[in-house]
């Protein structure tokens, strides 16, 4: 990274953790969607719940952003994001013994903490980073996701290849944002020049575009985040039900798809894209279009290869939407995962009522049905100035 004396670490190191955080937490339900369907004896269609209410619980948080966004800004929206992440991943170890109640209010909570820090963590980068290096900075932030992502299921293969459980890896997996709102808390004067502060202004949001407008770029996110999240979430399902790939495998293949998003971001966040944003999230869609109907046409494990294609468009899409949108950047990443949250509750229980009625080949071409329209809003929307 930079030198600058303008970037401020700390709103970066705390954005980076926290998405750590998130995505260990958020990628490990994927692994486990077969064991959690098979442990529970509940069909496709109900276990999309919990997938569903997590995305519901973010669109929550997501909604009422322009109330608690104001009063509590970046930093404190973090830490009480963070807490909810830990205590909905307690609640998931307990649903073992409890039941698929205790599963679905986990959910909730995990993603209540999940939509805030997906509000708060984007703001932090924006606070802490100069605009000239903004892209990269965003791009780095969404490596750390691909590191998580990563993570979660190698470290399950792990700690399941010792004798543990499903519901038992949550119960380790809650330690992780409580450690990190802990550490935070202790250095909370790094955070002081945010608006918060004595003697400064309270943020104010205003809409800067019409309501339309700020939901076609809403949809750009949504549908990209869709099109990963099917991937994240039922690629282990997909191969070992459709294909009869052992689940060792299929979630090795999965690990490969988080391998690969994390390679390509990674690259990204050192090697800067140049020229247009927009040009680059089209190759981006168009690229994800082409690997998918190579899984179709050769091999089903191709679809791995989708996280090098996926890698750069949401931190070359936040760049794009703060380029966009100089004021008025904080209303339109709350309105955005607002789309994105909603969206993802849509997706999740369409894709297990086609599960259950149509199979899981026909869910899966969900897939190019969102890169295409991805492409179309882009098209619509034109380039940054």
């Amino acid at each position: 990274m930079h030198k600058d004396k303008s970037i401020h670490w700390a709103f970066v190191l705390l954005a980076y953790f926290t998405l750590l955080c998130q995505s260990i937490i958020d990628n490990a339900r994927g692994p486990v969607y077969p064991d959690i369907l098979e442990f529970f004896s509940i069909t496709s269609t109900r276990g999309a719940w919990i997938f569903a209410l997590a995305s519901l619980a973010g669109l929550a948080s997501n909604v009422s952003a322009r109330w608690w966004l104001p009063r509590f800004e970046a930093f404190t929206s973090t830490i009480v994001s963070l807490g909810l992440m830990s205590v909905g991943s307690l609640i998931f170890f307990y649903s073992g013994e409890l039941g698929v109640w205790a599963l679905d209010l986990a959910s909730i909570i995990m993603g209540l903490g999940m939509g805030g820090a997906n509000v708060s963590m984007n703001l932090l980068i924006a606070r802490g980073t100069p605009l000239t290096h903004r892209r990269q900075f965003y791009s780095g932030l969404h490596s750390v996701y691909g590191l998580g992502s990563l993570s979660a299921p190698l470290l399950l293969n792990f700690y399941i290849g010792f004798g543990g459980s499903w519901h038992r890896f949550f119960l380790l997996l809650s330690i992780l944002p409580f450690l990190i709102l802990t550490i935070a808390l202790v250095r909370k004067n790094n955070f002081q020049h945010e608006s918060t502060a004595p003697n400064r202004p309270r943020l104010k949001l205003t809409a800067p575009v019409a309501l339309p407008v700020r939901l076609s770029y809403g949809f750009v996110f949504a549908f990209y985040v869709a099109s990963e999240i099917v991937l994240s979430t039922r690629l282990v399902l997909y191969l070992t039900t459709l294909h009869s790939i052992d689940v060792a495998s299929a979630r090795m293949a999965l690990s490969f798809f988080f391998l690969s998003l994390l390679a390509g971001r990674l690259l990204f966040t050192v090697v800067p894209l140049k020229g247009a944003s927009q040009r680059w999230l089209l190759v981006s869609c168009a690229s994800t279009l082409v690997i998918y109907s190579l899984s179709q046409l050769v091999s089903p494990l191709f679809l791995s290869l989708c996280g090098l294609s996926m890698s750069f468009f949401f931190p070359v899409a936040m760049d794009w939407l703060s380029k966009k949108f100089p004021q008025g950047l904080e209303w339109m990443t709350a309105s955005v995962q607002t789309t994105v949250s909603l969206i993802l509750v849509i997706m999740h229980i369409g894709f297990g009522y086609i599960t259950d009625y149509f199979g899981i080949n026909l869910a899966m071409g969900l897939i190019p049905i969102f890169q295409f329209l991805c492409m179309i809003l882009l098209a619509f929307l034109g380039k940054a100035s």
